[in-house]
């Protein structure tokens, strides 16, 4: 298959509209865009004839009360190859370490081939018969090859989708859902609405497309539509196409398609016959993380050169022209931009890959990430005499990394300049670890995690842990740094099944065998017999401390199977939720060694309850979710210290309709509590959420929250169609806006618009009191540039972060802001969109001390900033045996702010020299892990760092002291031990910030871990479920000896983020 974004289909579609009716053949509109496709994206292969057949399925289609006349059923079957939810995210992506994940985990990353292929109407399972139902409600859909097809059924009383239904199925009973409508508004660049606009939705995990019309006020209304997750293609003629989620009320914005116009200058003078190439770099959700195809064109004897029809969103634009070369960033966000690349700024870089003996590698692969930026690559392959060639690059640093098949990879920083000549790597041979991953009955184990243990003290690798994931087959491919013995780390995707294998390498015929041991397996059904499928499974075992020990997902039928389990007593666990409901069944399963039990399970009706949401007025509020909870009281004890609210998985919902009337179905607790979720409305108090047993009637009031109004104008007082409003862009006539304000009153506003200064506005309103901005008036950008210099040397700084004072947050490190910028391989930056007025400019650098500045009024252009490293700190490593030692080390400043006092330094091979630290005392925390045997333990020094001179730590791993063994009961997934007591969890990040300086067991929870040689004195133990819940007690600790301490956590949630 070719892959990248095409265009070539969009130019057809801006040229000549688009329209395609569900169902029909391919019109002469699609047959011409296949036909200019080839070379320009991801191209499914030709669908083969669709098989004929004399089988057929019957049943019956019943509702609420009996069987329903008139309903469309139909049936479809997908495609291997050729229905998109068929697809896999490796093919799509180019990134195997997708597994065999199908695009419905990837919507988001595959996004932009997923909009090309709904435009030109690829990839929907084909139709194989559609009928309606008799006035019995009968149907019969003839004509069916062999095999499994899905049936759809659809009716504005109601909808439903069966999977896996076999052609020759007689009497079945298909009972309808509840209807999904997909409602939204497309307006234009200026805000205004869009009509004609054609609206396909994607059904995502059976590729079925459903299609309407926007109408003249750009609304449309989609439906009625099975429950499901659906992806919106909306195009129109003269338009670029977006693809956006099945969101409620859906506002989405089409743009014009831009023009880039451009000229090609060498030494001032027009250079034609350059080679010019575009690539698209970013989409609507940030950095694209898939190959798109480049564009190229040659400039003309004026050296000019065009590109159109473009999207306004990053592109890299490069020029080539015998040895010149040029390179810019560009953002079409007019309908023409223009654009003058000077040859000259950029270069290509060659080089070799070799192996160790230095015979050339062919068709190894050299990636170059500038800045580091791991979503922006430039890629080449070596020749038969491993040569490769990238480029055109940007001056500065790049990360370059050459990777072979059974090669360890190569990892160079550089900084690219004039003087940068080839570039050469030199790959070592690997212990390759190849082979298949089977359970013990020879069947290939496909979607496990396969992770290399590097022994203790081997030195890092360049591109981290080698793992890979086994396919289909159960084949997987690891390089070992060397050959020797090594620890293999299994686990499968849902984190129920661990296992350790050894493993000799190399070994190119390795066959892993997972021990089965004891297995679950069953059906899940509803209260009619019909399979469940996507249902959660768990096993817990009911022996103390009571844990979860195994979880799965029903198929399509509604099978499960677990395994991988040990002799004991369990209770089996199902849970599925739909139509606002989570509904639980459960069975105790008592196993013995290796034995395999079957348990049917069933899913009982529950009783019904219908409601209705209103504002305070009384009118109905529609697109309100509404939850189901149930009360703690109500919930096993031992299932209540797992989720406290007894659900498992996403929180199922339901949405009320225009009328604000909504129904849930099978409930089955005997009280619980309601929760909704609406934009600009806040939910009851707790004590109107509470639904007792008996209740079949609800009424729920809405109160309307605050909000924050204004209009946004330009200097003139103009007001100003195009904005964003905390990121969101916005488009409106008259420039208004209007947000709401958060129960507690805060607001943060972030205004911003072309050409405008950026302004940042904070406060407080009273409880329930609207904000009347009125008009807020925005001033020209101010321009700050200038360079970052070494104080000694007047060298650039390169990558340093540079922020203003309107966007700081005081609280948190410069370079952890979204609007900081970077410097060039120059030192140089620019701050296009600052406010008028005095400003402060903070400046941050690896190995450098902050630096802040005041600015005054106006553009300041030429602004140098002399950066200094400070005193230079040394810290030596050395484990148990005096060796030296690779180990992470935290400098923390006494008296500085928690959440930027830390800073980190790996110490490699025993040594780091650092610089850049503020003059203070420090506490040196340092943090090493051992794979196999004890952690090493290392006291915790203070040392006081000047202004300026030279200060060395050594740090020696301690050889004696108390031992401490921990028994901890309950679910407990991992524990830690902070020296001295451990300050309090208040923000989400504070538990790593603690773990990252704490000392780590050997051992493994549920179970036993040991701490040893710890020092005398006070240290708190954390212990850990699912980084969720955490537990902590403090402990005093003798000079010698063993202490053991049986531990039953009161666990208390850790802050959400």
């Amino acid at each position: 298959m070719k892959r990248g974004l095409a265009l070539g289909v969009l130019a057809l579609l801006l040229g000549l509209g688009f329209w395609m009716s569900r169902g029909h053949e391919p019109s002469a509109l699609q047959r011409e865009a296949h036909a200019l496709r080839p070379g320009s994206g991801f191209l499914l292969p030709t669908p083969a004839p669709r098989p004929k057949g004399d089988l057929r399925i019957r049943g019956v289609v019943l509702g609420e009360r009996g069987p329903l006349s008139g309903v469309r059923v139909s049936a479809t079957r997908a495609e291997a190859g050729h229905t998109l939810s068929t697809l896999s995210c490796a093919e799509l992506l180019q990134q195997s370490s997708w597994g065999r994940a199908k695009l419905a985990a990837c919507m988001d990353e595959a996004a932009s081939t997923v909009l090309e292929l709904v435009l030109s109407r690829q990839g929907e399972a084909p139709l194989y018969a559609e009928t309606s139902t008799a006035n019995d409600g009968s149907f019969s859909l003839d004509g069916l090859p062999a095999g499994d097809f899905v049936l759809w059924a659809v009716d504005a009383r109601g909808t439903g989708m069966w999977p896996d239904i076999a052609a020759g199925a007689e009497g079945l009973s298909l009972r309808l859902e509840a209807v999904r409508w997909l409602e939204g508004t497309v307006l234009g660049e200026d805000g205004g609405p869009l009509a004609g606009v054609r609206v396909t939705a994607l059904h995502t995990e059976h590729t079925r497309f459903f299609d309407t019309e926007s109408g003249p006020d750009g609304r449309y209304r989609l439906g009625p539509l099975p429950l499901a997750d659906y992806r919106i293609a909306l195009s129109k003629e003269g338009w670029l196409p977006e693809l956006v989620t099945g969101t409620p009320n859906q506002q989405t914005t089409l743009r014009r398609p831009r023009r880039l116009v451009g000229r090609v200058l060498h030494q001032g003078a027009p250079a034609p016959g350059a080679e010019v190439r575009l690539r698209r770099l970013e989409g609507d959700r940030g950095p694209l993380w898939i190959d798109v195809a480049e564009l190229a064109v040659t400039s003309d004897a004026e050296g000019r050169f065009t590109f159109e029809p473009l999207w306004p969103f990053a592109h890299r634009l490069t020029a080539s022209l015998g040895a010149s070369h040029a390179i810019a960033r560009v953002r079409p966000d007019a309908p023409e931009t223009q654009v003058v690349l000077e040859l000259g700024n950029a270069l290509r870089l060659e080089g070799t890959v070799r192996d160790s003996a230095g015979s050339p590698i062919a068709g190894a692969r050299v990636r170059a990430h500038p800045d580091g930026k791991l979503s922006e690559a430039y890629a080449a392959s070596t020749d038969a005499a491993g040569r490769y060639r990238l480029g055109p690059l940007a001056r500065g640093t790049h990360r370059l990394v050459a990777l072979a098949p059974r090669y360890l990879d190569a990892v160079q920083e550089l900084k690219l300049g004039a003087e940068t000549g080839p570039v050469d790597f030199t790959l070592t041979s690997s212990a390759p670890i190849e082979g298949h991953l089977v359970d013990d009955e020879g069947h290939p184990l496909a979607d496990f995690i396969i992770e290399l243990q590097l022994p203790d003290g081997a030195p890092r690798l360049p591109n981290g842990t080698p793992s890979t994931v086994s396919d289909e087959a159960g084949r997987f491919q690891l390089n070992a740094p060397a050959p020797g013995r090594y620890t293999l780390h299994i686990e499968d995707l849902e984190g129920s099944f661990r296992e350790r294998h050894q493993v000799d390498a190399p070994d190119t015929k390795a066959r892993l065998v997972l021990d089965r041991k004891a297995r679950v397996s069953g059906t899940l059904t509803d209260e009619h017999g019909a399979p469940v499928p996507g249902a959660r499974m768990r096993l817990w075992r009911m022996e103390e401390p009571v844990s979860a020990q195994a979880r799965g997902m029903t198929d399509a039928r509604g099978h499960f199977s677990l395994w991988g389990l040990s002799p004991g007593r369990y209770l089996l666990e199902a849970a599925e939720g739909s139509g606002g409901v989570e509904r639980l069944a459960f069975h105790p399963v008592e196993l013995r060694e290796r034995e395999a039990v079957e348990v049917p399970l069933r899913l009982e009706a529950g009783r019904t309850l219908s409601g209705l949401v209103v504002d305070e007025a009384g009118h109905p509020v529609s697109e309100v979710s509404v939850f189901t909870f149930s009360f703690a009281e109500h919930v096993p004890e031992w299932r209540r210290e797992f989720n406290p609210q007894g659900t498992d998985g996403p929180t199922p919902s339901v949405r009320t309709g225009a009328d604000g009337r909504f129904t849930l179905r099978n409930l089955q607790a005997r009280e619980l509590e309601l929760r909704t979720h609406r934009t600009g409305y806040d939910e009851p108090p707790p004590e109107e959420r509470r639904v007792r047993a008996g209740d079949t009637d609800v009424r729920i009031v809405l109160r309307r929250m605050a909000r924050i109004h204004g209009r946004l104008t330009g200097p003139d007082g103009a007001p100003l169609r195009h904005f964003r409003v905390n990121g969101e862009q916005t488009m409106a006539p008259e420039g208004a806006f209007s947000l709401p304000i958060d129960p507690a009153g805060h607001y943060s506003l972030e205004l911003s618009a072309q050409g405008m200064a950026t302004r940042v506005l904070r406060g407080k309103a009273r409880e329930g009191t609207d904000v009347d901005l009125g008009e807020v008036r925005m001033s020209p950008a101010r321009r700050v540039s200038g360079r970052v210099l070494d104080a000694e040397t007047s060298k650039p700084v390169e990558r340093a972060w540079v922020l203003t004072s309107t966007f700081r947050e005081p609280s948190f490190p410069v370079r952890t802001h979204d609007k900081v910028v970077r410097t060039d391989g120059d030192g140089a930056f620019t701050l296009p969109a600052e406010e008028p007025g005095p400003l402060q400019l903070f400046v941050e650098a690896e190995g450098y001390r902050a630096r802040g500045l005041e600015l005054g009024s106006g553009d300041v252009e030429g602004l140098t900033v002399l950066l200094e490293r400070g005193a230079r700190l040394t810290l030596s490593a050395r484990d148990e045996q005096g060796r030296p030692a690779t180990v992470s080390v935290y400098l923390d400043r006494e008296g500085a702010d928690r959440s930027t006092r830390g800073t980190y330094v790996s110490v490699e091979h025993g040594r780091s020299v650092m610089s850049g630290l503020e003059p203070g005392r420090y506490q040196v925390h340092v943090s090493s892990f051992a794979r196999q045997g004890p952690t090493p333990v290392f006291p915790i020094p203070s040392v006081d760092i000047p202004a300026t001179g030279n200060v060395s730590v050594d740090l020696r791993a301690r050889t004696s002291g108390a031992t401490l063994e921990v028994h901890a009961r309950g679910d407990a997934t991992s524990a830690f031990l902070y020296p001295g007591i451990a300050p309090p969890i208040r923000l989400h990040g504070d538990c790593d910030e603690l773990q990252s300086r704490s000392v780590r067991p050997t051992g493994e929870l549920p179970g036993v871990v040991t701490f040893r040689n710890l020092p005398p004195g006070r240290v708190t133990l954390i212990v850990l479920k699912y980084q969720a819940f955490i537990h902590r007690e403090e402990i005093d600790l003798p000079a010698t000896g063993t202490v053991v301490r049986e531990v039953t956590p009161d666990w208390k949630p850790l802050p959400t983020p």
